[in-house]
């Protein structure tokens, strides 16, 4: 282990211009002064999306020559102060000339000690992210000042150092973008399969209720002080990711769900053994002839249908009778099962890509981790 020197981050600026600074009050730049084009008004969408035209307010030339010193340039490091903390965004070279909003800190950074996207990685690893939230202060809307940001201790390897391990950083991060890109794809070809080979024919198709298929039960409600972080089946509840965990189930793998209230009508498919919540339907004892799989994704492609069910305005929820008359299709079960099987091929590819980026995410972050706190060296010649 190489133990990196750390500096302030007000110390690291080259002196032409203030190493931090806040945007103008917002009295002085009222929504009433933009126009169509002219100078950028860059703020927390911006940062917080990670893409420069997120919004296009702009201010004409007055404006921005009166408030000129809260200008950006390429290398500049915008940080959100207000609502959502420490979220950061480096301006490329390529960029709208414009100024910052009063909700951004803009960071500008001597170029010949550090480079911005180090100190970027540096600010967006998890134990600065949670040290930035502990420094906001206020209650609605939480905010940092300038000396939560000024004092913090950044380490500061030599550049060629920095450099080449932002290099390495971005190759995580392209590994990352294409993959996640793949999964917008492929989820895309999925959506068009699943509409393709559920689309009901005239004539081929027998039709039924789901009562008539199978029984459905709704589920006991478990108190949230029993739920156990260490436990090893999920409370499906209503909502459309598990409420919690317990050492106890209730339902057996392989089951199709229907939420009864909180996402009113989102159909899930346990493959695990799990708690099914008072506010949650299963379906049991489907019959032979049905494929449990193939009706899965019938449900899955009629969810808009099933959500229309719900009734009431305060809590809304699903009626049980109203489950039990939603009315079924289904070819005979031989070609059940071939679409089931086409389908299943398809989603396992896309957890699979899900589940690669996710590998990417962890072990990108290991290594920020090691290489901005010198566990790590990287030899760069």
């Amino acid at each position: 282990m190489t133990r990196l020197k750390y500096k302030r981050l007000d110390s690291l600026g080259n002196k032409s211009r203030p190493v931090l600074k806040a945007g103008p009050f917002g009295s002085s730049v009222k929504k009433e002064s933009y126009v169509d084009s002219g100078f950028k008004v860059y703020g927390q969408q911006e940062v917080l999306s990670g893409n420069l035209g997120a919004k296009n307010y702009y201010i004409n030339q007055e404006i921005f020559d009166r408030h000129k010193n809260c200008s950006v340039q390429a290398g500049d490091i915008l940080i959100t102060m207000m609502g959502t903390v420490g979220k950061v965004l480096v301006i490329p070279s390529e960029h709208e000339p414009g100024i910052i909003n009063p909700r951004l800190m803009r960071v500008s950074l001597d170029s010949t000690k550090v480079n911005p996207e180090f100190v970027k990685s540096f600010l967006e690893m998890p134990k600065l992210q949670k040290l930035l939230e502990r420094r906001s202060h206020g209650g609605t809307m939480p905010g940092l000042n300038a000396e939560a940001i000024a004092s913090i201790k950044v380490p500061v390897p030599d550049l060629k150092y920095q450099n080449y391990a932002v290099q390495v950083f971005a190759l995580w991060d392209t590994a990352i973008e294409k993959t996640e890109a793949l999964i917008v794809t492929k989820e895309r070809q999925f959506r068009w399969l699943l509409n393709s080979l559920m689309c009901i024919p005239a004539t081929d198709w027998d039709s039924c209720t789901l009562k008539e298929i199978s029984k459905i039960r709704k589920g006991q409600q478990l108190n949230r002080d029993t739920f156990e972080d260490s436990g090893k089946y999920p409370v499906w509840n209503g909502g459309i990711s598990p409420s919690g965990f317990t050492t106890n189930y209730n339902t057996l793998a392989n089951t199709i769900t229907i939420s009864e209230g909180g996402s009113c009508g989102f159909v899930n498919y346990c493959n695990e053994n799990f708690w099914l919540g008072g506010h949650c339907y299963a379906l049991e004892k489907i019959n032979p002839q049905i494929s449990s799989e193939f009706l899965f994704f019938f449900l899955k492609t009629h969810e808009h249908r099933i959500m229309s069910l719900k009734v009431g305005s305060g809590l809304p929820n699903i009626q049980k009778r109203d489950i039990e008359r939603f009315a079924i299709h289904y070819p005979r079960y031989t070609e059940q099962k071939r679409i089931a099987e086409i389908l299943n091929t398809a989603r396992h590819e896309i957890d699979q890509l899900k589940s690669l980026a996710k590998q990417y995410g962890m072990q990108k972050r290991g290594l920020m981790q090691k290489l901005l706190t010198g566990k790590w060296r990287i030899d760069n010649g």
